[in-house]
């Protein structure tokens, strides 16, 4: 695998600390897929992608989102849940989410997980995924892009 192809994957974190503020500032301008799931839960409620920029599209999860022309799962106890971000290229990003989606198959994200049928590629990545070591100390990894 190419340096710019490797993945580095947090722990599962609060979006938010008791404060108020994020606690994402890590994957600022980064791509990559999030996992979203209740705390305490083993049960995997969303999982997306950014090709650009992982918190803004994660954060916009715990916001409320009154735009009507655009369908998008909001979580209205944002202390409830917790977030596991991968950060990866803007192409690897896109085929892990579908991987992930196929072998968890969230509950929130019924209709991509219509679309997708496993093939073997995305039982490579789902492989390269587990296999990626937990990332606890942010300022320590040398992002790969």
């Amino acid at each position: 695998m190419k340096k710019t192809e490797r993945l580095f994957k947090s722990r599962f974190i609060s979006p938010y600390n008791a404060n108020g503020s994020t606690n994402m500032d890590f994957c600022k301008g980064h791509a990559g897929v999030y996992i979203i799931k209740k705390k305490g839960s083993n049960d995997i409620s969303y999982i997306g992608y950014s090709a650009t920029n992982l918190y803004k599209t994660v954060l916009r999860h715990f916001q409320s989102w009154d735009d009507k022309r655009q369908v998008r799962i909001s979580y209205k106890y944002k202390h409830d849940y917790v977030v596991r971000i991968i950060i990866t290229t803007p192409a690897r990003a896109e085929k892990l989410e579908k991987a992930l989606i196929i072998y968890y198959k969230p509950k929130d994200n019924p209709d991509k997980l219509r679309l997708y049928a496993p093939t073997k590629g995305e039982n490579d990545i789902y492989n390269e995924f587990e296999a990626a070591p937990v990332k606890t100390n942010w300022e320590m990894v040398e992002c790969p892009f």
